[in-house]
């Protein structure tokens, strides 16, 4: 009675699991230490690409990781992509913030100033928004926005070799 039990508690749990995890948002982690990427090349067609640009020790980088990975959001709707500057804590010992190798250049070349940035891409793959710092609000506002938009979206919705 007892084994009956503890594989019926056992399967049950498995079921509960499975299903749980289906669908859910999974964060990807990209090296972007000492470069700068191409993020559209990261984006599909079809689908919200969320990218946040964060460093190793940033408590509000992680506050906003940790928020977007909460939302559990479709992963056939949307990816989401957690973007290192920095290649480990030692990056940032003995550095003002301004002064560290990874800040200048992102800085210089895309416009961050402040870790976390979160850039997001519609499904045609352009940037939609830039927002600086955690900001739950503005995320939720952009990501809602275009995830009801996700309806209207075809890609091959006009051809014009057809007469």
């Amino acid at each position: 009675m007892k084994n009956k039990l503890l594989t019926a508690l056992l399967g049950a749990s498995l079921i509960c699991g499975a299903n749980q995890l289906k669908g859910q948002s999974k964060i990807q982690t990209i090296d972007v230490s000492e470069k700068v990427i191409n993020f559209s090349s990261y984006c599909k067609s079809g689908k919200i690409s969320i990218f946040e640009i964060s460093e190793h020790g940033c408590q509000p980088c992680l506050a906003c990781k940790e928020y977007l990975s909460d939302k559990n959001y479709d992963t056939n709707k949307v990816d989401i992509y957690y973007c290192l500057i920095t290649k480990n804590n030692e990056d940032l010992k003995g550095h003002k913030y301004e002064n560290r190798p990874s800040n200048k250049m992102w800085s210089y070349l895309e416009g961050c100033t402040m870790p976390p940035y979160v850039y997001i891409f519609g499904p045609t793959k352009n940037p939609v928004r830039i927002i600086n710092g955690f900001s739950p609000e503005k995320m939720d506002e952009t990501i809602n926005t275009l995830l009801k938009s996700l309806n209207y979206y075809q890609e091959d919705l006009v051809d014009f070799k057809k007469k």
